[in-house]
């Protein structure tokens, strides 16, 4: 029988490298200590069930194996070793450089409840800088222990020499494994190991544990070594596919066969080109025949974290489509069953489920969640403004048209600007009038805005009126222009007027007067905000917005209309975001998945019809299976993009936007990140246990930087042109950091298409924290009212609303 000191050594070499290496990985890109002693924990919890489970493999290990074995893990434990002492030594210069801190803050002045409190944050994070190191050390030594009775053991099935038996007599077990060993009732004698090599058995492969491995694999349930290769493909193959209109670029040495360089098709998942496209990178990539045919089928489905960008624009189109005579859209109906059969049928039917069709009042296809899930009134709100801007004919004779200009870029980033445009937005609405931003939006002068929308919003959101009704407006406007016609004023009082005489048919509100009209808000839907629900929080307090409730109400509505769903553009900038960061992740389980589905034993799901045969039964059965996978497929492919599921996310996730710019420093306190952190903390900690994902936007790169400090978060932000804590705002965004007023300065396009990606992103998530003192804060604030998130309350550092 085989001793078991060597049962013992052996599982626990395998088991102590496998979390070494896996404490190694995690810490060492992550930086994250809590969630590797949460890792390490789950398997020392695991660790009584996974000795029964391998015992019996383990006690058949044959003599002519072992030492091939003990050779492996030797191996394997050479390798570690410089890991560890490399991840040691980084702790410790974390913990001098805690120290060091510390001793400095204690000699500021300042609060003494700050100071206080501060001491104590940084004390905590020494303490688990020290338990962490303490831990590697502890680990590292019997790492040492086992591989000299790794050696011994191998010196002794070598020679077998009378020499050699004697090696281990009075070396006592391991640390962790004493007790089992002695309720094993074995010893480490070299007798019982020699009198149990005579077994006749075969020897376990050992599973090593690689480096890149993700926290998951450890755990049980990622992938196997060669699916690496697979997830690559998979990954690239969805770059080609989703995050351009094209294909304009490829792998060095994939070749795409079939596309010619003209060609400008977008590859929509299940159209054929997709399993072209995973043919060439299967080759590119070098997978073999298994791998090949698992990366066709996955690319069958469109990736849950992407949006088909292509079918998504057709669909909206479609939706936005007024249907024959004027008739409303199929979601604008009061009563879609009652006008069902008008001539020409409903607008957008074809992607208008039918429940939707069937059911009382509007339902824009751009609001989620039931109504209480959003501001009053939101639903009604969308449709009218919607219907108010987009007439059944432009040309009509009584139409009359609101143009407002941008503010410059001095002084206003994104949020400032947008936020500016809503105040003739409301002065429009409530005169009647179809509102048109003029095209004079410098964010959108870039060559990637085409056509009719450089210069304007629509090169990065849903068009705010028909172009029809753009260019009737500005042709309007040059009418009166020409002919001396009063078209604009600088004072509000008779730019009110013009907006209210019928005979004018073209009003010009130039930015120099867009703060003229600042607190106005339109009326035509009485006052909706007075059943508004506190949902700000601010030091452990629901704030009551008071006066400023009616304001912020017209803000989230003009916002989520304006910014109703990406255009074209700005869902594939979003795609190639959404994959850098999140690509990995859904590719890994996407593989894993499919490897597990193809255990046909455990998901086999049989129904043996009554008075059928055996034999008929399976080749039934067969048949049965093959036909649901495809109609499954064909339905997911179908009607992904109109499901009503939002892009996948790890969640729970919390948003936070830090604003830290030198700029904003006379407007309102600043915070660091980890005053959000600790906000964040205490959501998991009363609320939530799970949350431990961030989608972090901010403005300045040592909060980026910082991220890395707190450890059990998962951080996830875009990669992009971020500032020092003292740079002016112009610094960051414009083109080369020039100044707003050097003579061609023009705007980073970059940075402005991120950061609208950013805020797709960010109004997808569970909860929110930021400072609303700042105008990118207010706007996801607004986003997310609107979103079906308004029960997520945003917890904000700062209130100042203008």
């Amino acid at each position: 029988m085989l001793g078991v000191s060597i049962f013992h050594l052996c599982l626990h070499l395998h088991q102590y490298v496998a979390v070494s290496h896996q404490e190694i990985n995690y810490v060492r890109f992550t930086d994250k200590p809590v969630a590797v002693y949460e890792a390490k924990s789950s398997l020392v919890y695991k660790e009584d069930q996974q000795l029964r489970e391998v015992a019996v493999d383990w006690g058949r290990i044959s003599h002519s194996n072992l030492p091939e074995v003990l050779v492996y893990v030797s191996q394997r434990l050479g390798h570690l070793a410089p890991y560890l002492e490399d991840h040691v030594a980084v702790f410790k210069r974390l913990r001098e450089k805690v120290e060091a801190a510390v001793l400095t803050f204690r000699g500021l002045r300042g609060s003494g409840d700050g100071r206080t409190l501060w001491t104590l944050q940084m004390a905590d994070n020494l303490r688990l800088a020290e338990g962490v190191q303490n831990s590697l050390e502890i680990m590292r030594a019997k790492l040492q222990r086992m591989l000299e009775d790794c050696m011994a053991i191998k010196e002794i099935l070598g020679s077998n020499s009378e020499h050699g038996k004697g090696v281990l007599k009075n070396r006592s077990p391991p640390a962790d494994t004493g007790d089992r060993a002695s309720q094993s009732g074995g010893s480490s004698s070299s007798g019982q190991l020699v009198a149990g090599m005579q077994s006749d058995v075969q020897c376990p492969v050992l599973h090593a544990v690689e480096p890149n491995q993700s926290l998951d694999g450890i755990m049980g349930s990622s992938e196997d070594a060669d699916d690496n290769a697979l997830i690559q493909a998979l990954i690239t193959s969805w770059q080609h596919m989703y995050l351009s209109p094209n294909i304009s670029s490829v792998p060095n040495g994939l070749v795409i066969e079939g596309r010619k360089e003209q060609d400008t098709t977008t590859h929509a998942a299940g159209d054929g080109s997709s399993l072209q496209i995973g043919r060439s990178l299967s080759t590119a990539i070098e997978l073999d025949v298994q791998q090949k045919r698992r990366l066709e089928e996955l690319l069958l489905v469109i990736p849950p974290h992407l949006a088909d960008c292509k079918k998504d624009s057709v669909r909206n189109s479609a939706l936005e489509r007024r249907g024959a005579g004027g008739t409303l859209p199929c979601w604008a109906l009061d009563n879609p069953s009652a006008q069902s059969s008008t001539v020409g049928g409903e607008a957008g039917a074809e992607y208008c489920l039918p429940t939707e069709r069937l059911e009382q009042g509007a339902s824009p296809p751009w609001i989620k969640g039931a109504d209480s899930d959003n501001l009053p009134l939101t639903r009604v709100v969308q449709r009218d403004l919607w219907d108010l801007q987009h007439p059944a004919d432009c040309e009509a004779p009584g139409l009359r048209f609101a143009v407002a200009e941008w503010w410059d870029l001095d002084g206003h980033g994104i949020g400032s600007q947008l936020h500016g445009i809503t105040t003739p937005f409301a002065v429009a609405v409530q005169s009647g009038r179809i509102f048109v931003p003029a095209d004079n939006y410098i964010r959108a002068d870039q060559d990637n805005c085409l056509g009719e929308s450089r210069r304007r919003l629509e090169c990065y959101f849903a068009p705010t009126t028909s172009q029809a009704c753009f260019a009737r407006a500005m042709k309007l406007l040059q009418t009166a222009r020409t002919e001396g016609a009063p078209y604009t004023s600088n004072r509000k009082k008779k730019i009110l007027r013009m907006m209210n005489d019928k005979n004018v048919p073209v009003v010009l509100i130039a930015k120099s007067t867009l703060s003229l009209f600042k607190g106005f808000v339109p009326t035509r839907w009485a006052n909706p905000w007075n059943r508004m629900r506190p949902t700000i929080v601010m030091e452990g307090k629901l704030v009551d917005e008071g006066r400023m409730a009616r304001i912020t109400w017209w803000r989230a509505q003009a916002m989520r209309y304006l910014l109703r769903w990406p255009s074209d553009h700005l869902c594939y900038v979003t795609n190639r975001e959404r994959n850098a960061v999140f690509g990995e992740i859904v590719a890994r389980e996407m593989v894993a998945s499919l490897r597990r589905m193809n255990n046909k034993s455990l998901y086999a799901v049989t129904s043996r019809p009554r008075g059928v045969g055996k034999e008929d039964w399976m080749k039934l059965e067969d048949e049965r299976l093959r036909h649901q996978e495809a109609e499954t497929a064909s339905c997911i492919v179908g009607n992904n993009s109109q499901s009503g599921l939002e892009l996948f996310l790890p969640r729970p996730i919390i948003s936070l936007h830090v604003r830290l710019g030198r700029d904003k420093r006379t407007e309102m306190d600043l915070f660091r990140l980890p005053a959000y952190m600790r906000i964040a903390e205490a959501i998991r900690r009363q609320m939530d246990p799970g949350l431990r994902h961030v989608w972090l936007s901010t403005d300045v790169i040592s909060v980026v930087n910082q991220s890395s400090d707190f450890a059990g978060w998962r951080f996830f932000y875009t990669e992009q042109q971020r500032i020092a804590e003292n740079q002016k705002d112009w610094a960051l965004e414009m083109k080369g950091g020039s100044s707003y007023h050097v003579p061609g300065a023009v705007p980073c396009f970059d940075l402005v298409e991120k950061s609208f990606a950013n805020l797709l992103i960010s109004q997808e998530a569970d909860y929110f924290v930021g400072a609303l003192g700042s105008n990118w804060c207010r706007l996801i604030d607004e986003m997310r009212r609107t979103n079906g998130r308004l029960h997520k309350k945003y917890v904000t550092m700062t209130y100042n609303p203008w």
